[in-house]
């Protein structure tokens, strides 16, 4: 079988790729390195640095290899960034799509795309794939627009579509620059021996899932259809996380709490159906991810 993974370099997609490697799956990755880096990329992969605003070239690379799979990974991930792009942020994300979508449609078995929780917006938690989607930030907006335009290129020329609304993924190779990457943030905050930065009162909460847990997902969703949620299903606020970090270190960290906006107050999700028709459940608990994660930047 032959996937394509888009942003393959980058924190996702590069797990993903060694996950499918392993399971003997023909690779082609995709990636214009700005965000992802060049020792992420496996080197049993075929690897094409290329843009996805390069309309022609990518056509040319889409029928050559002619996959069965495309994962879509590739993304502008800053919400701040987001908001500072405002129209073009979501035209230039959508485009990328329709760019992915135009030369593949036609023989493609699937198509998975990495979405995000932030199509919910601020409701009382545990959100379910049934829920109203109200995004609050063009991030969220961009992700929906995308799920919606999905759905409807599948349904018009017959391939899958799977949608998978992450959680707060963390682990191994994620930017520690990353806004949506708080245990990134804070692990390298704690290797540099700097304080926390928390943004608002540390009360906000989140469902920090381990990038293991989101791999395995994506290697259950092969031939399967729907829009799902992964996460772990229960919600951790910043503070009880820098609590877990202290306990794991065994020091008293300094924190230093900003008035700055924190986002949505609650978040965690209900992943009964993923459950269900995956048979996924989250493995890797919070205290040994986070571990796991220490470890990793402390050697890199």
């Amino acid at each position: 079988m032959k996937i394509v993974v888009t942003g393959g370099a980058g924190f996702i997609g590069s797990h993903l790729v060694d996950e499918y490697i392993k399971n003997g799956f023909e690779v082609l990755i995709i990636d214009n390195l700005s965000t992802g880096k060049e020792k992420n990329i496996n080197k049993s992969a075929i690897f094409e640095k290329v843009d996805l605003k390069e309309r022609g070239k990518l056509k040319k690379i889409i029928e050559k290899f002619k996959p069965d799979i495309i994962n879509h990974n590739a993304y502008i991930s800053s919400i701040s960034k987001a908001e500072k792009m405002r129209g073009k942020f979501i035209v230039e994300n959508l485009q990328n799509f329709l760019n992915l979508i135009e030369p593949s449609k036609e023989f493609i078995k699937q198509f998975i795309f990495a979405s995000s929780c932030a199509v919910y917006g601020e409701k009382l938690p545990p959100l379910n794939e049934k829920d109203d989607l109200k995004p609050i930030n063009l991030y969220g907006l961009s992700k929906l627009l995308i799920e919606n335009s999905l759905i409807y290129f599948s349904k018009k020329h017959n391939f899958k579509h799977t949608i998978f609304r992450y959680s707060n993924v963390y682990g191994p190779r994620q930017k520690s620059n990353s806004e949506s990457g708080v245990i990134s943030i804070f692990t390298n905050q704690v290797i540099n021996k700097k304080p926390l930065t928390i943004f608002g009162d540390g009360e906000n909460t989140r469902d920090f899932i381990y990038i293991s847990d989101v791999v395995r997902a994506n290697i259950l969703s092969i031939d399967k259809e729907g829009i799902f949620n992964i996460g772990t299903g229960k919600e951790t606020s910043i503070n009880e996380l820098v609590k877990m970090l202290e306990k794991i270190t065994g020091l008293n960290l300094k924190k230093r709490y900003l008035n700055k906006d924190s986002g949505v107050k609650r978040s965690y999700l209900d992943i009964r159906l993923a459950e269900k028709f995956l048979n996924f459940k989250s493995e890797t608990d919070l205290y040994e991810g986070l571990k796991k994660t220490l470890e990793y930047y402390e050697k890199n």
